[in-house]
């Protein structure tokens, strides 16, 4: 393995939480190594999932990648949000972003949903602590899942699941798990946020849930460095709150531990 050493992943780490400089502001930094992961996967007709697409600021550049001939399920639960992003894709010209107006969960439901007013890209399922004041007004949506959408019956398309990005600001196992069937069948790539125990307090699991998950569908989970989680490493404060996790033994799993450290480095040069 072409492993990152501590010292990069440290620089890495720190560029991702004070800004890159130039336009590159704090947090943003890992969003364009998200970026260069799927600009870097994906082909023309692949199927992807921008979970918590928000503004569409991954969901754009995927309908690019894939193309005319593929497709990108937008799944965003704010209905302006949605109404935005159906807007933008139509303006664009963009066929293949097909707009999922539900929230992501383990079942399919009618829920309470917490909107934060002014700060809408931290709404999610159940409530989390805020580092911000703001108004946080509970709203019914539909919940569904990742097997309904991308199953035979959904609205997926008869091409293979290749690309998965969660941003559910804690709820992404809970996303996960009602995607199981979907996961085993397509063994996808999968980019997700994951604030470690404060996000297992929110959404109600145990470290050993969450990895059991993992191995029970034949995944190894990574952090956006490329290099191996490890139940011993939950709760580590020095990595990014976005992880990776590839199907054991297949190209991704090599892609994440062999290429991607490379296509680090030029961030670092």
């Amino acid at each position: 393995m072409a492993l990152l050493d501590d010292d990069a992943c440290a620089k890495l780490f720190a560029m991702g939480t004070s800004g890159a400089g130039g336009n590159i502001h704090p947090g943003e930094f890992f969003e364009h190594v998200i970026a260069e992961i799927y600009t870097s996967i994906l082909s023309p007709g692949d199927v992807t999932l921008d979970g918590g697409a928000h503004v569409g600021r991954h969901t754009f550049p995927m309908a690019e990648k894939v193309g005319d001939q593929g497709l990108v399920l937008a799944v965003e639960p704010l209905p302006d949000l949605a109404r935005k992003l159906a807007k933008k894709a139509k303006q664009r010209k963009l066929g293949q972003i097909q707009i999922v107006g539900k929230a992501l969960y383990d079942r399919v439901a009618r829920i309470p949903f917490h909107w934060v007013k002014a700060h809408s890209a931290y709404s999610g399922i159940e409530r989390r602590r805020y580092d911000f004041e703001d108004k946080i007004r509970v709203v019914e949506v539909d919940a569904t899942t990742i097997d309904a959408i991308l199953l035979p019956g959904g609205y997926g398309r008869e091409a293979p699941f290749r690309f998965c990005k969660l941003d559910l600001e804690g709820g992404e196992i809970r996303a996960l798990e009602g995607g199981r069937a979907a996961l085993v069948a397509s063994r996808p790539l999968i980019i997700f946020e994951n604030d470690q125990e404060l996000s297992a307090r929110y959404y109600h699991y145990t470290k050993e849930e969450w990895f059991g998950f993992f191995k029970s569908v034949g995944y190894d989970v990574f952090t956006l460095w490329g290099r191996p989680y490890r139940p011993e490493d939950w709760g580590r404060r020095d990595i990014p709150w976005y992880f990776i996790a590839a199907a054991r033994g297949s190209e991704d799993e090599a892609f994440v531990s062999r290429k991607l450290p490379r296509l680090l480095q030029h961030f670092l040069s």
